[in-house]
């Protein structure tokens, strides 16, 4: 693959030759294709790493396309472009794994920015599988620890085993039980195990019927797999048996794909006495960790069949051992089975917060601290291995002792007395928690990103179809009364582009950088009006409230904070169908570096925001899902899944945490903080609901005709005269013959030509007080707040009412400079 490869698939020529241009400039590698089978084949044999697709191609769609290239490349990616947009196609796209989803004609600067975005999320991949190298190469420093475990391990059986083994009728015993357990550990779907004579290998157990010869007589075929080990006593390990051309089947001929792991069973002189032969036909293949397993599976195996008597070197074994567990970052321990004794060598207190001494060394004091959802399966898993001798590995969960859930990958295994009997149990624990954390929160980072920056594109194209829907419907209610027979059908047309915007409200709350009109706000009051309100609706949810006197100030945007709660409380009141209680709490909290470092905010002051109610609960797999976008537990037609999505976002753009706690049958909690600012509430005074008219003169600046068309003759309604331009050049240009006429520009963001905020700083060099007043699909974000940063005077969302359309222009125009 190319580093950097983009792959065009148009036939407009016109504009493949264009965008290679550009992006060749750029220092991209481009491919260019008219037809999908042409992009196929390209897409196979250079596997860009980038795609544009057009959504109409000659011989099939792009959709069809771009899941044929998601099949054979998935980690190619997609952007589709089109002429003809709409939300269904979007969705479509967005199910097969298109990144993003851009219009005709494409503007070279936003092309080159989401390539940019694109290229950046590439590097941030290559950036996770460097941190997962760096957790191998920290695993390394265990290899030394699990050395001397494993000795210890070996010796013990040796002792275990040595009064009871005679000559090689062990290995017929438990041939068929050893072969049982290599394979299921190590995943294997064939296999055979040999013992050697004289003349011959003889067949102990195979894992297939006919999958391996009963007997295979000496000298072996040269250069084959079993007279291989036998010359070197060493495994054999082949990821792909097809590319291995040096070596030869010793047996059975079947075995001509997948992965092969072959182990020498080795006697106290070094002697090959059996051969234990393993396959893996499907994916994935065998990895050399499966080799090393299989190395300690087989010294394992072999000191559990031979005798050992080495009792003063398995003393100072364990004590050179105990030395180096004891300055080892990991927890290693000895469990006496019988007496139920638990020895730690290492800072398990320390670890888990208590003081030294403090945490019982007992199973049972170990059992307490574990996750109840994981307890019966670590117990049983216990219990099974005690039974099995086998070596054992399992992940669960440990609380702290102030309740922090510690993530743990224990292994182990046991050492046998006399009679066979497991007597002791050695294993070595490892906190996982960090690289958990950093994999989930790369995974949902990602996957956030890519889905907010869609969802914002597919919202704005709505909102500008809603606000040409809205302008026609309040010019329709402008010479109506109530009395006319179609005065209803407007009404019911204004109530559900309302609800078309509160939807692409949802999708613009987990959009990057989604905020609207950002102030000074009190909590307790937002919590306590919201709540009322819906106390008033919800009669069968007793709701309680404990507010912190003189709580901090937060700068938020009270309406996408109001939809947060509401969010959260709707949710809680569908997690309690037969009624319930839902306790809002306040509280002014500080927190410090080591709180926030995984959530990638700033330390210090926060004010935290409770949300409990009685409800269901969810298990641990709903919790981890909760936040994702169209994720939902509801039935079909009952929710869309994006509410606890554009929390998500919505608290994150506001630069806060959102997290939760929730058990099965024992409700849920929804924790909220937001930074504390040291701003004043400024009391706002309620807006009259009359339509606010004025005689000026306003330039209207849209690329959208249509909502040129409907803008003007709201504006037109209003009493003021318009002027009209279709993109940012357009409008300097009207704004510099016009100058001493206009008195304000309503400008929109994203134009072709020139954008809203280059069109911006050209208007103020002509007119340093100009009056602006910026209107979006999108969210502020982005180059919005840049703007409004810059000085211009207000934001409005499309769809905007013929109120809300009124009332922005007036607080602008009389508010004096």
């Amino acid at each position: 693959m190319i580093a950097n490869t983009i792959l065009i698939v148009d036939d407009d020529s016109d504009l493949c030759d264009n965008l290679t241009d550009i992006l060749q400039d750029e220092g991209y590698e481009l491919l260019t294709a008219a037809t999908c089978a042409e992009g196929l084949k390209l897409a196979s044999e250079r596997r860009p790493q980038a795609a544009l697709l057009d959504v109409r191609l000659p011989d099939c769609s792009g959709t069809e396309l771009l899941a044929q290239m998601k099949r054979t490349n998935p980690d190619c990616f997609c952007i589709m472009i089109t002429g003809y947009p709409n939300t269904d196609s979007a969705v479509a796209a967005i199910e097969k794994g298109a990144f993003k989803y851009v219009r005709k004609p494409v503007q070279p600067t936003e092309l080159l920015k989401l390539l940019e975005d694109v290229f950046e999320i590439i590097s941030l991949r290559e950036k996770e599988q460097q941190a997962k190298e760096d957790l191998r190469n920290r695993n390394k420093e265990l290899e030394g620890i699990n050395k001397r475990l494993n000795m210890i391990v070996i010796s013990a059986k040796r002792l275990a085993s040595s009064s009871r083994l005679k000559g090689f009728g062990p290995l017929l015993e438990i041939g068929p039980l050893l072969l049982k357990e290599f394979a299921k550990n190590l995943s294997a779907e064939g296999g055979s195990l040999y013992m050697c004579q004289e003349d011959s290998l003889i067949l102990v157990d195979s894992l297939g019927p006919r999958h391996a010869l009963s007997k295979i007589s000496f000298p072996l075929r040269k250069n084959s797999v079993f007279e291989r080990v036998i010359t070197t006593c060493e495994p054999i390990f082949m990821e792909n048996i097809n590319e291995e051309s040096d070596i030869t089947s010793s047996g059975w001929d079947g075995y001509k794909e997948g992965s092969l792991l072959v182990f020498p069973l080795l006697d106290e002189n070094d002697k090959i006495f059996g051969i234990i032969s393993l396959h893996c036909k499907t994916e994935p293949p065998f990895t050399h960790q499966d080799r090393e397993l299989g190395l300690i599976l087989a010294s394992y195996s072999c000191e559990t069949i031979r005798a050992s008597r080495a009792l003063e070197a398995l003393r100072k074994s364990e004590e050179r051992f105990r030395i180096a567990a004891e300055s080892a970052s990991h927890l290693i321990y000895e469990w006496d089975i019988e007496s139920g004794h638990l020895e730690w060598f290492g800072k398990i207190d320390e670890h888990l917060g208590y003081k030294p001494g403090e945490l019982p060394r007992t199973l049972e004091a170990l059992k307490d601290i574990i996750h109840p959802d994981d307890l019966d399966h670590v117990t049983a898993s216990i219990e099974k291995h005690i039974k099995t001798h086998g070596p054992y590995h399992e992940e669960f969960r440990v609380f702290g002792k102030d309740g922090t859930v510690h993530y743990w990958w224990n292994r182990g295994t046991t050492i046998l007395d006399k009679k066979g009997n497991a007597s002791k149990w050695i294993g070595v624990q490892t906190d996982v928690t960090e690289q958990r954390r950093l994999r989930d929160q790369l995974q949902q980072s990602q996957k956030m990103e890519a889905i907010g920056t869609l969802a914002g594109g597919i919202a704005h194209d709505f909102n500008n179809l809603l606000m040409g829907i809205q302008g026609r419907t309040s010019l329709m209610l402008m010479n109506i009364d109530s009395s006319h027979p179609n005065y209803g059908h407007f009404k019911e047309i204004e109530d559900i582009v309302k609800r078309g915007a509160d939807l692409t409200k949802q999708l613009l709350g987990f959009a990057r950088g989604g905020k609207y009109e950002v102030k000074p706000a009190d909590m307790n009051d937002l919590i306590s009006k919201s709540s009322d309100m819906f106390a008033r609706t919800k009669k069968e949810i007793s709701v309680y409230g404990k507010y912190q006197e003189d709580i901090w100030t937060v700068e938020v945007d009270k309406g996408q904070i109001e939809q947060v709660l509401l969010n959260l409380y709707v949710n809680a009141w569908q997690a309690m169908p037969g009624g319930g209680e839902l306790y809002l709490r306040t509280e002014n909290i500080t927190l410090d570096e080591s709180y926030v470092k995984p959530f990638d905010i700033k330390p210090g002051r926060y004010v935290k925001v409770s949300i409990s109610d009685t409800g269901i609960g969810m298990d641990e797999a709903t919790r981890h899902r909760i936040f994702e976008p169209f994720f939902t537990t509801k039935e079909m037609g009952r929710g869309t899944g994006l509410g606890l999505a554009s929390a998500y976002g919505i608290i994150k753009n506001h630069e806060g945490v959102i997290n939760v706690y929730s058990e099965q049958g024992k409700g849920t909690t929804f924790s909220i903080y937001l930074p504390a600012s040291d701003k004043e509430v400024i009391e706002e005074k309620e807006a009259s609901g009359e339509l606010l008219k004025g005689t000026e003169t306003v330039l209207f600046v849209d690329d959208e005709e249509m909502i040129r068309d409907v803008g003007g003759a709201l504006l037109g309604q209003l009493g003021y005269k318009v002027l009209s331009a279709g993109n940012g050049k357009e409008a300097v240009e009207v704004y510099s013959n016009n100058k001493d006429k206009i008195n304000i520009v309503l400008l929109d963001m994203i134009m072709p030509e020139m954008g809203g905020d280059k069109a911006y700083d050209k208007l103020k060099e002509i007119n340093p007080d100009i009056k602006v007043l910026l209107s979006s699909g999108y969210s502020v974000s982005g180059d919005a707040t840049k703007i409004l940063k810059r000085g211009c005077d207000g934001f409005i969302q499309k769809p905007f009412s013929m109120k809300q359309l009124s009332k922005s222009i007036r607080e602008i125009l009389d508010k004096p400079h």
